[in-house]
């Protein structure tokens, strides 16, 4: 009897704490904003920097600031910083 009552303990001490990280990666997600990348590749020979964008939630190119779109478009060697 105390098995199935401590396995019972256990397994709702585990859904609470998956459901608190759930909670919390939402919580994070929806904080952060958009999120850049880059890749370097081969180009007809060529080392090339790709730079690429994932909007957070609704893609609207037109809120990007202009330093992040330099950035984008190669104008800019380093991204932006939050200063």
């Amino acid at each position: 009897m105390w098995c199935c009552r401590q396995g019972a303990y256990l397994a709702s001490l585990y859904k609470a704490k998956k459901e608190t990280l759930a909670r919390l990666a939402g919580y994070l997600n929806n904080r952060i904003g958009n999120r850049h990348f880059t890749r370097t590749e081969e180009i007809d020979g060529i080392m090339k920097e790709k730079r690429w964008v994932v909007f957070n939630g609704e893609e609207d190119p037109t809120s990007l600031p202009a330093e992040w779109i330099c950035w984008l478009n190669g104008q800019r060697k380093r991204a932006p910083t939050p200063e």
